[in-house]
């Protein structure tokens, strides 16, 4: 019987250890929501809605940004990519200041972006040329 005793101890640990911590839910749940917003956002930037989507990009941006000093990647990439397509529609809308913070904020998030890259280099060309 006393062998028995120990039976089942550490189980507990063991089946929580698979759980995931408040944080990583917290996390998983805020990337989730920002996939869902950005898929809003680019239906409504094909559907021509520039106002919609950039309202929808900034809710990502909002979503994600509490996060960017973990190594959530994930996270990062999507907050780049609606930091850019944001600045694109501020762009075409005349509010190029505002558009090339945007872009900044993005390659903040993720250099790689290479999108984001270039287009802050074409808006800075573009605006040597005009400005």
């Amino acid at each position: 019987m006393n062998r028995m005793k120990n039976l089942g101890m550490g189980l507990d640990l063991l089946l929580s250890s698979s759980e995931l911590s408040p944080r990583q839910e917290g996390e998983e749940q805020a990337l989730r929501n920002a996939e869902s917003l950005f898929k809003k956002a680019l239906n409504e930037d094909e559907d021509g809605q520039l106002f919609e989507a950039y309202y929808y990009y900034r809710q990502v941006m909002d979503c994600l940004e509490p996060f960017l000093s973990l190594k959530q990647e994930a996270a990062k990439d999507l907050l780049s990519q609606a930091c850019n397509n944001a600045a694109v529609i501020l762009f075409e809308n005349g509010a190029i200041k505002e558009a090339q913070a945007y872009l900044e904020k993005g390659l903040e998030a993720n250099p790689r972006n290479q999108v984001a890259r270039e287009n802050l280099q074409a808006m800075d060309s573009d605006f040597k040329d005009n400005g």
